[in-house]
Formats: structure tokens, sequence, C-alpha cells
């Protein structure tokens, strides 16, 4: 984070030759000024987090918690789901002020912010009301199998969770997105006989293009497939449609439409599953180690064990992000590639810089950060490999 943010700093009195074309002095400078409170906001958030998670453990307020639930909720199926339940809740609540900061103030100061107080709290509302739904629904079934089944209770745990999983995929499109979103058939004729096209041409098939409210959020534009099955759809942000030309919108989906031709979805799918499967089996091994615990000064009981596996879990990612940013900036290429192949360079191009003028991206990238993080290759390099002249 550091080295990106001095290589943005280093490049903000002028706009990367590259881009001189295409950016002014004042788009480019509010991408700067935009990355860098991002970073900076990333990076506080980032250390009160790691402060938080250390604090369940060092001044024993996980522990305390578990052993106070058990006075209170005896059961030995609902006590580690409410221990969850409510180390969750603590958790939401302390993250709170960060996102109502980002949401209110970092956004609204370079102009994106289209939310207000009332759809804000409701979607705090119905996210808070879906994620008890799903603990219940996940954490019960679990904690039952691991009194039921123990040592190899992790089996038939990652066979529910994948079903469980696939059962989100296919009802998210139809039940739980239009929640929080309103969807409207595309009402575009030109661009629908495109779109058509486009997707029959490669051999996929739709429940529909629709296009989502994303403008009474926010100002910054996507488009997505989403679901499985004849629940799949696609979906173009209203403010993406504001933005760029019907050309380019066509790139943009022969873009997302290359990842389903390239096996990308199912690639990614395939790769989650196995590593669910081995964190499944971890916990698994985790269960039978119960000196492990104890020398963190913890019981080891069942919601205990679900906690720190989650904690766990998401510190051992972050040296395999490398490898799966590689990978993700991969794919991009590939997709890429496919969409010039059936619209053009100069769509595909064109669309990327008006994406990147709207949503203020960053034009500076360091080496080292992007290879670290970035999902998508630096628009630098997606532009030299089309190519599409950067340049008069």
């Amino acid at each position: 984070m550091f080295r990106q943010r001095k290589a943005m700093l280093a490049h903000r009195h002028a706009v990367p030759a590259a881009f001189s074309a295409f950016f002014s002095i004042e788009e480019h400078q509010k991408a700067v000024d935009y990355g860098r409170a991002r970073l900076q906001l990333g990076m506080a958030r980032m250390w009160f987090q790691g402060f938080v998670l250390a604090s369940w453990f060092y001044f024993g307020f996980l522990s305390d918690l578990d052993t106070i639930l058990f006075d209170y909720v005896p059961s030995s199926l609902w006590q580690p789901v409410a221990l969850i339940g409510i180390v969750s809740v603590v958790d939401g609540m302390l993250s709170l002020p960060w996102s109502l900061y980002s949401q209110f103030v970092l956004e609204e100061r370079f102009g994106f912010n289209r939310s207000n107080w009332k759809i804000f709290s409701g979607d705090l509302a119905k996210g808070s009301v879906i994620g008890a739904i799903f603990l219940v629904i996940l954490g019960a079934p679990l904690v039952w199998l691991m009194n039921t089944l123990p040592g190899v209770w992790w089996i038939p745990a990652f066979v529910f969770y994948t079903l469980f999983q696939f059962l989100i995929i296919w009802l998210w499109p139809t039940v739980i997105a239009p929640l929080f979103n309103k969807f409207s058939p595309l009402d575009h004729a030109e661009l629908a006989l495109g779109i058509k096209q486009l997707v029959e041409g490669a051999g996929f098939q739709s429940s529909g293009v629709y296009v989502m409210d994303a403008s009474k959020r926010s100002s910054h534009g996507n488009a997505y497939f989403t679901g499985l099955g004849r629940a799949k759809r696609i979906v173009f942000f209203d403010t993406l449609l504001q933005k760029l030309r019907p050309e380019q919108t066509l790139a943009v989906l022969a873009h997302e439409v290359g990842h389903l031709a390239h096996g990308h979805i199912k690639k990614g799918l395939v790769l989650s599953l196995f590593m669910s499967a081995v964190a499944f089996f971890a916990l698994g091994w985790l269960t039978l180690r119960p000196d492990f615990f104890m020398e963190l000064g913890l019981s080891p009981t069942h919601g205990v064990v679900l906690l720190v596996a989650m904690w766990l879990g998401g510190l051992l990612s972050v040296p395999l992000a490398p490898l799966m940013s590689w990978c993700s900036r991969r794919h991009e290429f590939q997709a890429d590639r496919y969409a010039i192949e059936r619209t053009s360079p100069e769509a595909l191009g064109t669309a990327l810089l008006e994406l990147y003028r709207g949503n203020a991206g960053s034009l500076v990238v360091d080496p080292l950060y992007a290879a670290w993080t970035y999902s998508h290759p630096p628009l630098t390099e997606r532009l030299a490999a089309m190519p599409y002249p950067t340049k008069d």
C-alpha cells in the first residue's frame, strides 16, 4: 500500500504520457487523490481490524463470552451458534463507522456517493436479517455434525456447505439481489439485439438482460453474469449504460462472455471447492488438537473452533494473494482477447478508458503492488495487449 501511495503522489503533477490524449490533468489528479484516500482508509481499517482480532484473544473476550453463554444457552447445538452470532454482531458494529465514513465522507468528497441514510440503514437491516438466517441454516447443521460425528464430521459438513453455496448462487439473482436493487429488462432494442447475437453466438443462454438501479447508491459502473442454469442472467449497472455507447457496452459484455467461453467461472468454482475442502479438512484436524486452543487460552468448544478457523482462514489467504492475483490477471487478458475478436480493440479500449475516467481509476500503478493485489491488469498493460493506440 505504501509503495502504491508513493508512486501515485510522485506522478500527480502530470498525466502519464500514454494517456495524455484521453485524460485531463484534473481527471488524473482526482484519480490520484481518490486512490490515495482509499489506500489510507484501507490501511487504517486493516490495523483496526487487526487490533480487534487480537483483542478477542489477548484480553480474553472470546473465552469469557463463551463461558457466559454456557449459562444462558446451555444447548450444545445453539450455544456455538449464539457465540458466532454475537461475535459477528460486535464485529459488524465496530465496522459500521468505517462503512459510514467510506460511503458518506470519502465517496461523497469525490462525487461518487448517491446513497442516503434511508437506503444505507435499509441495506444494513436487510443484510443483518439475511446474515442471521444464513447463520442458522448453515451454522446449526455444522454444529450438529460436530456433535454427532466427531472425527469425520468435516466430510458431510463440506458436502452440505457445497450444496448450500450452490443454492445461494441459484437464488441470488431472483430472490436475494432484488431485495436490495430493482432489476428492469433492458429497454434498448438495438443493444438487446446485439447482446442476443453475441451471447447466443458463443453458445450460451440466459434468462434475460437486466438493468440494475445502481445509481441510487453510487455513480460507479459495472456489468456481470449471475446465477446458475436457467436462472442465469446478464446485469448492467444503469450507470454503465449512461457512460458508454452501445458498441462499447457490447465490448464490455463480450469480455464477460469471454470469461464463460474460457471456462474461468467453472475453474474458479472448482478452485473454490478445492480450497473449501482443504479448509474443512484442516478444521477437522484442528478439532482433534485441543492443545492448540489451550495454548491460546481458549477452551476447544465448537463455537470457538469455528471462529478461530474462520479468522485463521482469512490470515492464511494473504500469502496466496500473489498467485490468485496472477491467475485472475491472466484470465482478464484472455477475456480481453475474446472480446476484441468479436467486437473491436477500439470499442473495448475506449470502454475501458471511459470506465477508468468515470470510476477515477488510477493511471499510475506500482508494479509490486499490482502483482500482489491487482485482480485486473493495469490499464496500460490491457491496452498494449489489444493492441489499442494509447498515443496520438
